[in-house]
Formats: structure tokens, sequence, C-alpha cells
């Protein structure tokens, strides 16, 4: 048995220096033998309990997503209204066909009570699968709005939001590049296009590859090759605009969704990422002052007027618009248009019916 252990193999009743202590913090319970009871009061446990959990344990209000789109996200309710719904105003923003631009709203109240109101919204607003207009909520409370979305409400200490939080980001982003995986971009872009169609907006797909990345790998090493695409990521990364949404999408292939941006637009950012990837000097740690110079191929596709007709198709655009920048030299941007024959589907994309 451990030192410190008792004898279920738990830990024992031992302080850090390893002495058993009494409860004004001295050394009188030396002398007690181990089976013996510790008798304390409720006021000590609690000091005890306050020390060892220090003032960051005070439960704070939560929402989870746990079914949908965005599952495992946490929402922080710190102020006194919080709005759920489609609309961009909204601090919960929820893309599912089925909820309202403002669906719901979250009031804290003076006395520490939280409450659920629903907005009119067209589908409802549910509570353990009972249909409310205003409710008080408790802790472990399952609220559903529209067809897939369901959000837990929790009572929710800061050591458990930062584990909930670092398990989301770990879920979402890439291992290596730091930006959005390619589980993310799925989700994200089935809400975006069902938004889109469902609008009338454009929206635009930039399918990026490094050129030659193979012979990168090959001559300076793996290493290398992993220095050389958090550069570019983070390069990406600072050129985009807070709504467009970037993505490890495999390998060295990344995939940037534009909304909003019309096919001319398209191009444009298209080239601007081109030529700032060209220009960059990446130095090498293998090599003191040496330098390393890469280029992307880039192939865009524009969802407009209900061209391509479905999320699929305007990927598989996109990814055949890549193909041909790669075919037609490198370190190009190709533009898929409509008068191109269709695309086949990229891999591991299904069709969908949410537009």
């Amino acid at each position: 048995m451990r030192d410190g252990d008792d004898e279920r193999g738990g830990p024992g009743r031992r302080g850090a220096g390893g002495r058993r202590r009494g409860l004004d913090g001295d050394s009188d319970l030396d002398k007690v033998p181990d089976d013996a009871t510790v008798v304390t009061n409720l006021e000590e446990l609690s000091r005890r309990a306050g020390e060892t959990a220090g003032a960051g344990d005070a439960l704070h209000p939560h929402l989870i997503v746990i079914a949908g789109n965005n599952v495992g996200k946490y929402y922080r309710l710190d102020r006194p209204t919080t709005y759920l719904g489609r609309g961009e105003t909204c601090e919960v923003q929820i893309q599912d066909t089925g909820v309202s631009r403002k669906h719901a709203r979250v009031l804290l109240d003076p006395t520490g009570d939280v409450w659920l109101e629903d907005l009119d919204s067209t589908n409802g607003t549910f509570v353990e699968n009972h249909r409310i207009e205003r409710r008080l909520l408790r802790d472990g409370d399952k609220i559903q709005l529209g067809r897939t979305t369901i959000i837990k409400f929790s009572l929710t200490d800061a050591t458990e939001l930062r584990f909930a939080e670092q398990m989301y980001v770990s879920a979402t982003h890439d291992g290596l590049t730091r930006v959005n995986n390619r589980k993310y971009f799925d989700e994200q872009f089935l809400a975006e296009f069902a938004f889109a169609a469902r609008h009338r907006l454009p929206l635009s797909v930039l399918m990026i590859d490094l050129d030659h990345f193979k012979q990168v790998n090959d001559t300076h090493g793996h290493q290398t090759g992993d220095h050389v695409l958090k550069v570019v990521a983070r390069t990406l990364a600072r050129m985009l605009r807070t709504e467009d949404l970037l993505a490890r999408y495999g390998g060295e292939e990344f995939v940037i969704l534009a909304r909003g941006i019309d096919k001319a637009a398209a191009r444009t950012i298209a080239e601007r990422v081109r030529s700032t990837i060209e220009s960059l000097l990446i130095p090498l740690s293998s090599d003191p002052g040496g330098a390393l110079r890469i280029t992307i191929s880039v192939g865009t596709a524009t969802f407009a007027d209900g061209v391509p007709a479905s999320r699929v198709a305007l990927l598989a655009a996109a990814d055949a618009a890549l193909y041909r920048a790669k075919r037609n030299g490198r370190n190009r941007v190709e533009q898929w248009s409509e008068t191109d024959p269709p695309a086949a589907p990229t891999s591991n994309v299904t069709e969908d019916t949410n537009a």
C-alpha cells in the first residue's frame, strides 16, 4: 500500500509532507492509529473544501450543444439577456432550418434564477419534451429548438468549463495547424449552404493545395514539412474575414468557405492568397540561414442563383478547378464555370436535403 493511501486504495489522511494533520494544522494526530475515526465539523470541512477548490469553482450558468450543429460548444450565460436563433445578432447562433431568426431568449434574474422564453418561434421551444412559453431552467434541462438541435442547460464551475472548452477545440481543430478540421468544415458547410440557398446569397469555396509538397518532405524531412503547413495555415488565417471559414481538408490541402462572396470577388481573394503564399520566405531549422519558398494552386467555385444545385456539387466544382490549376502548371488560380461539365463528387462527401 502506498504511503498516504488507505486500505481501499484511496487517498488517506496524510498532508503533503506525509504527516497526519490535526484540525488546527498541527501534528497532534500523528499518534492516532490508522483505523481511527477522526471527528470534525461542517465548518472545518467547508474551510478545507474552499482551500482546495478556490474561488474559481463557483457555479455559473452555461448552455452546451449536445445534438445538431456544433456539438460540444459551450456558451456562458453572463448577461441579463441572451438570444438564441439563426440571426447573426443572436449570441447563440443555431444553423438549423427549423430555428427562427430570434427563436428564444434566456433571462438571468437578479435573484439568480434563469428563465427561458420562446419568442413566438415558428416551430416552438421545448424543454424536456414539453413545449414552453416561459420556464424556469433547472440544472440538466434539455432544450430542443428546430429539427435537430438540443442544448443542455448546466451549472458549471470554471475548471469543468475549461476542460469542456479544451475538448471542443480538440474535436473541431486540426492538431498540427490549429485551424478548423475536416469534420468541423463539413458541419459548417452544411449550414452555410442551406443559409445561402434559402436567402439566395452567393457562397464561394476555395480549394487550396501546396505545390510539390512531397518534394519538401523528401528533401527536407517531415518536420520541415509540418512547419511549412503551420506557416501556411497561419498566413491564410490572418488574411480572412471573421465570417470566413478556413479548414485543413486533408494532407497538404486547405479549404476556405467565403460567405456572400460572388465569383469575381472569389477570384480576387484567391489571387491575393496565392501571391501572398508565393512571397513567403520560410526559415529552415535544419539549415541555419537557409529558407524555403512554397507555392499553391487554387480552385474556386461559387454558388449563385441555385447553381451548382447542391453542396456536394459546389465542393466537387471547386475540386475540379483545383485539379485544372495543377494540370495547367501550378501556382495559379482556376475557376469553375457554369459551362464546365459536371464534376464528380469528392470522396467522403454525401448528398443532403437541408438546402
